[in-house]
């Protein structure tokens, strides 16, 4: 194991100067979703979220092509 394995995760209390982190993952990517979410469970700047829109024109097209591609987009929030 290495040693930076043994150090628990670092907690935040407050978001950086970024305002912090969307993990939007794709529709049917439910696994990837969960995964996710228990990997980044303890990082107060990100949170994990399911596209649920039917709609993707309401996304931004850079959106939609990460989520087509990769299944999952990161976007950083607003301050």
């Amino acid at each position: 194991m290495h040693p930076a394995d043994s150090r628990p995760p670092r907690k935040t209390t407050e978001p950086g100067p970024s305002g912090g982190w969307i993990v939007l993952v794709a529709r049917g990517q439910s696994k990837l979703y969960e995964n996710l979410r228990h990997a980044l469970r303890r990082d107060d700047k990100v949170e994990v979220m399911m596209d649920r829109r039917r709609d993707l024109r309401r996304n931004p097209p850079l959106v939609n092509g990460r989520l087509s591609v990769h299944g999952v987009a990161v976007i950083r929030r607003q301050p």
